[in-house]
């Protein structure tokens, strides 16, 4: 077909041809035809590989498992996949985000509230649910992706949760004794689980790892939340944590409300300190490092 209204426009049809025209005819016929006949070979060439490649993509594409166990640690998912088919979620835990008040109020839900597992709330033996080791990553994404439990979770602005992290887990300058736990991600990420460092070599530091070797308390939230690997049906934003609160509600079919003690805003706190601890300097690196956090939760880089 093009071949054919190449040629009429070529040689113009109805017209007085050139002279020599006539003599040109088999070497252009001849040229268009090496062309389409060499291209069609090459064509038939590769389509074994073509083949091979299609059906190889589909036997040696990772599995939605492996992308998400290379993403992070198999402890981590464990940790922070909270399985609850009585309420037909999939909690996914970030810390700095009101996990511990979540976590509780779900302990109250599920009748489990006494104190020991108050105090060891976010040991995973102490809580009455499900997690990954009991039935697998898999069976927890094929969960989700069917419909039978919905994968739910609040994010913070990325200014807020880094600085709550450092005042909270770093700064620890006012305490008489630093919590085990505290010493051991101090360790974790300065090399030196004594010293206090400043906010600045905090970010830093932050800044130099991988996010699969992150602790979850720094790690990006988008990491946190194996974005683009699991589908939620809700993500609320912590400052907006009644209207969340209500979504997460009529998503469980339960009215959550009662299981929450009143909230506290707390994440106001280290809102109202970031002129104490952000330069410009700084503000870039937060924001360099939890760029995708930014842009896909839809918080502002400007500094609250």
């Amino acid at each position: 077909g093009g071949f054919g209204r190449g040629m009429s426009a070529r040689a113009g049809v109805g017209r007085v041809q050139p002279p020599g025209a006539a003599a040109e005819w088999p070497r252009l016929i001849d040229r268009a035809s090496r062309d389409v006949l060499g291209s069609e070979t090459s064509r038939l060439r590769d389509l074994p590989m073509m083949f091979f490649t299609r059906i190889a993509g589909q036997f040696f594409r990772p599995s939605p498992e492996a992308r998400v166990l290379k993403r992070m640690p198999l402890d981590a998912i464990n940790h922070n996949f909270h399985i609850m088919p009585k309420l037909g979620i999939v909690y996914a835990a970030i810390p700095k985000v009101g996990c511990s008040m979540l976590k509780a109020a779900f302990l109250r839900y599920h009748g489990s509230a006494e104190s020991k597992r108050l105090k060891h709330i976010h040991n995973v033996d102490n809580q009455p649910w499900e997690h990954v080791k009991d039935r697998g990553v898999a069976d927890m994404l094929n969960r989700i992706s069917r419909g039978d439990l919905k994968a739910v979770a609040f994010v913070r602005n990325p200014y807020a949760r880094t600085l709550s992290c450092y005042i909270n887990q770093f700064d620890t300058s006012g305490l008489e004794g630093i919590p085990e736990g505290f010493r051991k991600r101090r360790e974790q990420l300065m090399g030196d689980a004594d010293r206090v460092p400043t906010f600045e070599e905090f970010v830093d530091a932050v800044g130099r790892q991988s996010t699969y070797e992150m602790n979850g308390h720094w790690r990006p939230q988008t990491e946190q939340l194996l974005w683009g690997d699991i589908d939620y049906t809700f993500v609320g934003q912590l400052e907006n944590f009644d209207e969340g609160r209500g979504r997460l509600s009529d998503l469980a079919g339960h009215d959550l409300k009662p299981y929450f003690t009143r909230f506290s805003s707390h994440h106001a706190g280290s809102v109202s300190r970031t002129g104490e601890f952000y330069t410009p300097e700084i503000a870039e690196k937060v924001r360099h490092i939890y760029a995708a956090d930014f842009e896909t939760f839809g918080y502002g880089t400007a500094l609250p």
